[in-house]
């Protein structure tokens, strides 16, 4: 597998878009022209390059500028956005390609629906911290700031 190929498919499976074992996922920038070189040697790419291109385009650094070349990339896009059927993309059945849209805009959505937390950090001495461990072991708690969650829902649930 050369380096461009790599890369790409790092950065594919870090948008959870395709996975790949033995590669990690980085967040780096991706031009179109790697993505098309990537896509030679591993054609998956080509079955989810509509989904980039229609639900989550920043994926692709100047994508907007770099598509003219690519005159099917355009049609796939419009003939996605219109709901169109069409033959084969590059090769890969058109109904795997909305398959795998579809499921990447669900996953999307599940993504953004998650309730988000805030940390919080804490500066106690070292006799606070044995105890704040002594309260862990105590209530069971998987974590001190598991504990430290309980005794405060249980504080305000109780009347003063």
């Amino acid at each position: 597998m050369n380096a461009v190929t790599e890369k790409v498919l790092q950065r594919l499976n870090y948008e959870r878009l395709l996975m790949t074992g033995g590669l990690s996922p980085k967040r780096t920038r991706i031009s179109l022209p790697e993505v098309m070189q990537a896509a030679e040697e591993e054609p998956r790419i080509h079955e989810v390059l509509p989904a980039i291109v229609v639900h989550r385009p920043q994926i692709i650094s100047r994508l907007e500028k770099e598509i003219q070349p690519y005159p099917e990339l355009i049609r796939a896009r419009q003939d996605f956005f219109f709901g169109r059927k069409r033959g084969a993309f590059y090769g890969i059945e058109w109904t795997e390609c909305v398959k795998a849209a579809t499921t990447f805009k669900n996953y999307l959505n599940r993504k953004r629906a998650v309730q988000k937390s805030t940390m919080m950090t804490l500066r106690v001495s070292p006799a606070d911290l044995e105890m704040l461990r002594r309260l862990k072991e105590k209530t069971g708690a998987r974590s001190v700031s598991a504990a430290i969650l309980q005794l405060a829902r249980e504080r305000m649930l109780s009347p003063l």
